[in-house]
């Protein structure tokens, strides 16, 4: 026999009214009204509501909403997807200035504590990037499909060395001729050593 359905108490986020519901139910208002209120609130009352400040100034300020495939929050502005460390700076230092990134000293993808940003270029974010060794290359890079591990680089560029051609190369390794010669001239897979 299947246990009977029970409702439950929720408490609405926008009027903090009690209401019932079913637990299954995706409800997160009371009412339609709320749920329209709520979603029409400015964007920065939006953005504290998903921002956890600790006590300790210097710590991470994580984010609670949802979040980018790499770790960074978002927030819809104007219907238009927006970074939540971008609109941290916003609220805190006035719009970003244009072809400037927000980057972060803590590598904390969903951090927007503001005294972890700083403005940098695109070209500036790929140099603390590699300095900081947080790149995707070679069998982590989402891209590069991993056809390849580092040992058969490393195997290919050795049997290159003792004369094989790089067609018989890329047939064996079920690569093209261009991805064997960027291997060969270290163009890609830099980051492999010849230990």
């Amino acid at each position: 026999m299947p246990k009977p359905r029970v409702r439950e108490q929720r408490t609405c986020p926008q009027c903090l009214v009690s209401y019932e519901c079913w637990p299954s139910s995706p409800k997160l208002c009371c009412s339609v009204k709320c749920s329209i209120a709520r979603a029409h609130r400015p964007w920065e009352e939006r953005f504290w509501a998903r921002v956890i400040k600790p006590e300790d100034p210097e710590a991470c300020w994580d984010w609670q909403g949802a979040r980018h495939q790499f770790g960074y929050g978002k927030l819809s502005v104007n219907r238009q997807p927006r970074e939540a460390h971008r609109l941290s700076w916003e609220l805190h230092y006035g719009p970003v200035p244009d072809n400037r990134a927000v980057l972060h000293r803590c590598d904390n993808p969903p951090c927007c504590n503001p005294r972890h940003l700083f403005l940098g270029t695109e070209a500036d974010n790929r140099r603390d990037c590699v300095a900081k060794g947080r790149q995707v290359r070679g069998e982590t890079h989402p891209r590069a499909g991993a056809r390849l591990t580092e040992s058969q680089v490393r195997d290919i560029r050795r049997r290159e060395w003792a004369g094989e051609t790089y067609t018989a190369l890329a047939r064996e390794y079920a690569v093209s001729v261009g991805t064997i010669s960027l291997i060969i001239r270290r163009k890609s897979w830099r980051h492999v050593s010849e230990l």
